[in-house]
């Protein structure tokens, strides 16, 4: 995710160098043939193409529109899922120190309960992240990977498995005395929040923006600027006509790089400077529950490096 307030410059054209490279070639010819070899029927008139250019703004702001909602509906996800974290840590530190006030359970007993616990939502948090991904980040979830979750290396989905040994142990926990009776209806509706959101961010990973939105986006900017050279040719004077060259490198670079915006927010789990920061985010939950568990050696936060958190 980008942080900084101010992009590079160098940066944004190298991402977008191919379509821009193309404008500023288109234009150097048609200037060229038009100056130089005196092809005078190469100017139009701008009215048309301006036209043009305002459907294609209007495109590009629907590409974008659509592209930010999936990006902002998957960060929301993502703060469901630290969120139910807390909860489930918060109300089963809650519950078992009602056991231990109660006799049910000794605190030694309780709180490696508890720990446990939170070392699965760690684990699901890091897993699920590395599953949308598509990288191998299950590193992180190593240390907290439960013993009793069988075949979670050759898992389709092991963040899945973790929670759902998460809702096993519940149960034990009302065996064992760690738990009352009553502790899984309260633990169940933010057990059941943490796979609603990760069926969602699967379903944002896999459901792509409908194609129609890029594929029209895209040739709609390349038709622009096609014809922008040709445009500027016939609004500027004989005297200023090489200023078409830089001319369409402003004007069709602003076209380019919201189109480029709109498929860069598209794809939130892309692994790349414009996703959602779910490496940060793990991190955040793993201090957050450690923090409620009364521990004061936490992990470091995942750092922002030259403007961009991960």
């Amino acid at each position: 995710m980008i942080v900084r307030q101010n992009l590079n410059p160098l940066r944004v054209v190298s991402t977008d160098r191919a379509p821009l490279v193309y404008a500023i070639a288109v234009a150097v010819v048609v200037t060229a043939a038009h100056e130089i070899f005196d092809v005078s029927h190469l100017a139009l008139p701008f009215a048309p193409i301006g036209t043009l250019g305002a459907a294609v703004a209007i495109f590009a702001a629907f590409r974008i529109n659509a592209a930010n909602a999936r990006w902002a509906e998957a960060r929301m996800q993502w703060a469901t899922i630290q969120n139910s974290c807390r909860v489930l840590t918060r109300q089963l530190l809650a519950a078992t120190a009602n056991s231990v006030a109660t006799g049910a359970a000794t605190s030694e007993a309780a709180a490696g309960y508890c720990r446990e616990m939170a070392g699965r939502l760690i684990a699901f948090a890091h897993l699920l992240g590395a599953r949308l991904r598509g990288a191998n980040e299950s590193v992180a979830a190593e240390p907290w990977l439960p013993h009793d979750v069988q075949g979670l290396d050759r898992a389709g989905d092991p963040a899945n498995l973790v929670l759902q040994s998460v809702s096993v142990r519940v149960k034990d926990g009302v065996r064992e005395g760690m738990l009352g009776q009553f502790d899984p209806m309260l633990l169940e509706p933010a057990l059941g929040a943490l796979s609603a959101a990760a069926t969602t961010c699967e379903r944002i990973k896999h459901t792509p923006t409908p194609r129609q939105y890029d594929y029209f986006t895209r040739i709609a900017v390349a038709a622009f600027s096609t014809l922008l050279p040709l445009g500027l040719l016939g609004a500027l004077s004989p005297t200023n006509a090489w200023w078409t060259v830089p001319l369409t490198a402003v004007i069709a670079g602003v076209f380019i790089v919201l189109e480029r915006v709109g498929a860069a927010l598209d794809a939130p789990f892309a692994d790349n400077v414009n996703d959602v920061p779910i490496t940060a985010i793990s991190r955040d939950i793993e201090r957050d529950l450690l923090e409620q568990l009364g521990e004061h050696r936490l992990p470091e936060p995942v750092p922002v490096v030259a403007g961009y958190l991960r």
